[in-house]
């Protein structure tokens, strides 16, 4: 049985997360709320949810003999200290200043797809085409969550090849940046192009080579690489 878990619920002060893990009973891949190209199995109604605390590092709390401003004051540095969960996960400041840095505005959105400008190290590098936003996930059709990644390259068993994967998308499983011209070529991951029009970017595959090779030479180096989505 494949599983997948995560960290919810923070329960404060115990220090202490909830565990969930989602499991696909058929062995495929993972269940709840979990898709992507390299994904689910889609038996969502399948999935089985285990909830357990673990220990995880605490923020700084309020110690006997604070005032009310000293506790205050070192929770709210505790909170900003600690990485964003099920988003930032390891990632520390130095890595995110020395990493190449991805940022995806998006722009142009439709009942279909959502297109948007990918920038690298604040320099316009190609267009990016994903599914459209909507408030509730529809399976195989709706656009990853705004936030903060890391970016890894890793073997796609469906594509037969190596490809960037996007880490701990909350919800989503398997997001990979993958070369495609409209939203039936995606189930949530991000497909580049170098020209845009409706629904729809051209030359994908120029534009996955070039930020491809970028990427590939960042992990040589042993960078950190990182997306921001807004």
């Amino acid at each position: 049985m494949s599983t997948y878990s995560k960290l919810e619920n923070w329960h404060w002060p115990q220090n202490r997360w909830s565990k969930i893990e989602y499991a696909c009973p058929h062995g495929i891949g993972h269940g709840e709320e979990i898709h992507g190209c390299d994904g689910c199995c889609g038996h969502s109604s399948y999935a089985q949810r285990v909830e357990r605390q673990v220990k995880t590092k605490p923020y700084k709390v309020a110690v006997e003999g604070d005032t009310m401003w000293e506790a205050v004051l070192k929770f709210l540095k505790g909170v900003l200290d600690r990485p964003l969960p099920g988003q930032l996960g390891d990632i520390s400041t130095k890595d995110i200043a020395e990493a190449p840095m991805l940022k995806l505005h998006r722009k142009w959105i439709t009942n279909n797809s959502t297109v948007g400008e990918l920038l690298v190290n604040g320099v316009f590098e190609c267009y990016i085409l994903e599914d459209t936003i909507r408030q509730e996930k529809v399976y195989g059709e709706t656009a990853i969550p705004s936030g903060i990644y890391e970016v890894g390259i890793t073997y796609s068993p469906r594509f037969k090849r190596k490809l960037p994967v996007l880490r701990d998308v909350p919800g989503f499983k398997g997001i990979r940046i993958h070369a495609g011209n409209t939203a039936k070529d995606t189930e949530g991951c991000l497909l580049p192009g170098q020209t845009r029009d409706t629904d729809f970017v051209g030359r994908s595959k120029r534009a996955f080579n070039a930020l491809y090779s970028k990427l590939e030479e960042a992990q040589r180096q042993s960078k950190k690489i990182i997306i921001e989505v807004d």
